[in-house]
């Protein structure tokens, strides 16, 4: 049986349908184990799996709610598609996730408000404020657990 477990991590490592700690904490549901991969490095918080899809978008198919907040809190790109032109939230809805996709929803239309805000468009500073009034937070702070 060891020997099993040692070929498994071994294959799962080189690659594959879980090719990073990101990926396999999303499939699985693992926030320690996202929270650990993001204390290490986030350089691959956006990286493909072999079946096209980012830790995102896995966490939002499988319905891993605090892990997809944990990856939008760390910055996780939203526009990203898989190989059938899906994002994370059109992964969440077509899963039945409907709460996680009205969270991925939120989150891009406070991004959206973020980035007008920063470049000086008009009512854009109350259109943030909308947008981040209504967003739900990790411990109860809008700061990132990381």
């Amino acid at each position: 049986a060891m020997k099993e477990e040692e070929d498994l991590d071994q294959t799962e490592c080189q690659g594959g349908f879980q090719s990073t700690s990101l990926m396999k904490g999303a499939r699985h549901g693992q926030v320690n184990l996202i929270v650990k991969a993001l204390e290490c490095t986030a350089t691959n918080l956006d990286a493909v799996g072999a079946d096209g899809r980012t830790a995102l978008m896995t966490a939002a198919a499988e319905g891993h709610a605090a892990v997809v907040r944990c990856l939008l809190d760390a910055g996780a790109d939203l526009e990203v598609s898989d190989l059938m032109g899906m994002t994370a939230m059109d992964c969440a809805q077509l899963a039945g996730h409907t709460e996680i996709a009205s969270v991925l929803q939120k989150e891009r239309a406070a991004r959206e408000a973020m980035w007008r805000a920063a470049t000086g468009q008009p009512q854009a500073v109350d259109a943030l404020h909308a947008a981040l009034s209504g967003m739900p937070t990790m411990g109860g702070a809008r700061e990132s657990p990381f």
